[in-house]
């Protein structure tokens, strides 16, 4: 996400900017679906033709159509797992939702439109950048306990 926005400065206003700087405009004024209360975001980059210092603003609206593009594709492959899930997994889902973990999911607007496209209740965990670190070691913890869970794999158990 913080490359299109790097690319959508650069095409709308000729300017080059950073990585670190991406992210702030993302956190700033980015969304996934339309959210009141979002104040455009000042940035400052170095003009490609001159190489000088310029300012400039970035609406939130301007800031969600870049992020359409990655946006859409976390959405279209939530809909593919979904479609794929087996039934009982189907049905928990719609009965209790996803839950969204990791940066990403700070996104303003992303658990809406997720929910509206999906048509699933979309749930935030109170902890999202640490749920995935998390649940990762609690995997790791499984299949280095369980002789059944990825066949016990001595690889797991040996590293």
């Amino acid at each position: 996400m913080d490359e299109v926005v790097q690319r959508l400065l650069r095409r709308n206003y000729g300017i080059a900017i950073g990585e670190r700087a991406a992210e702030r405009v993302k956190i700033a004024g980015g969304s996934a679906y339309p959210v009141e209360g979002v104040a455009s975001a000042e940035i400052q980059g170095r003009e490609i033709t001159t190489g000088m210092p310029k300012m400039v603003e970035v609406s939130p609206e301007e800031v969600r159509e870049g992020l359409d593009e990655p946006v859409s594709a976390i959405v279209a492959a939530a809909v593919a797992c979904l479609g794929e899930a087996d039934p009982e997994l189907g049905q928990d889902v719609l009965e209790r939702g996803m839950f969204l973990t990791g940066g990403g999911s700070l996104l303003r607007g992303l658990d809406t439109r997720l929910s509206h496209e999906c048509e699933v209740p979309v749930h935030l965990t109170d902890n999202p950048l640490q749920t995935v670190v998390l649940g990762a070691g609690k995997c790791l913890e499984l299949m280095t306990q369980s002789s059944g869970l990825f066949g016990g794999s001595p690889w797991l158990q040996t590293r």
